[in-house]
């Protein structure tokens, strides 16, 4: 049998309201939820957006609710409620990845662009694709991956959450085995440490405790611009 084991940070990094937040919850036939949202910038709102996603997701998600579709559907309900009582919110919105994990199966929905890295042995994989300008551009050849770096719309969203557009939803399911770990990053931390720095950390690291701790720590010996977050799970037989 497989536990389940995660732990999770969030920090504010631009002197404001912190703009991320993040779900870690256990359901009664052993399954766990993980989510985690980032609310726009340049909105008013964008707090208040990423609360709503992760407490509506917490409030949905539960035996008889598990079926991902419906639970973006049931978020973008609630913003659309919460626009309707306060019309200065009308633009505000929010990434969110959601995955629930059942025995050797996880099931993510997506929108935005935060990121899920699956990491096993010495090899760590980006499981989600970000709904960007610049990855749109780099998908269709327009863009090489060293121009795209220094893109001036870098952080355009192509889909998100919010109370007056349609989002486009990415859903997929993969399997994980004993000891394999899974990495959920908003923006603001991903763009202060690559890929395979996190795998380098992973090998360095005691428990998965130890290596969030590590994360942190190399992305606040960064300059810090955003708000950033991390949630680690580990499957531990």
């Amino acid at each position: 049998m497989i536990n389940y084991y995660a732990k999770a940070f969030s920090e504010a990094g631009r002197g404001k309201a912190n703009q991320d937040a993040f779900l870690i919850k256990n359901i009664d036939n052993g399954a766990m939820v993980i989510a985690i949202a980032d609310g726009m910038g340049g909105k008013s709102g964008g707090e208040i957006a990423s609360n709503l996603a992760i407490n509506t997701i917490s409030q949905e998600v539960d035996l008889s609710n598990l079926y991902v579709p419906l639970l973006f559907q049931r978020v973008k309900e609630a913003l659309i409620d919460k626009a309707k009582q306060s019309p200065e919110l009308s633009e505000m919105g929010t990434t969110l990845t959601v995955a629930i994990i059942q025995g050797n199966e996880v099931t993510v929905g997506h929108v935005g662009d935060t990121r899920l890295y699956h990491l096993r042995s010495n090899g760590i994989v980006a499981k989600t694709k970000d709904q960007t300008e610049v990855q749109k551009l780099l998908d269709d050849g327009i863009l090489s991956k060293s121009r795209a770096k220094n893109y001036h719309r870098r952080n355009v969203l192509l889909s998100v959450l919010t109370p007056n557009r349609d989002f486009e939803l990415q859903t997929f399911v993969f399997n994980i085995i004993n000891n394999d770990r899974l990495l959920f990053l908003s923006d603001g931390a991903y763009s202060l440490i690559s890929k395979i720095e996190l795998r380098d950390i992973l090998l360095k690291s005691k428990d998965l405790e130890h290596y969030l701790s590590q994360i942190k720590s190399d992305i606040e010996s960064k300059k810090i611009h955003d708000d950033y977050s991390v949630v680690a799970f580990q499957a531990i037989d």
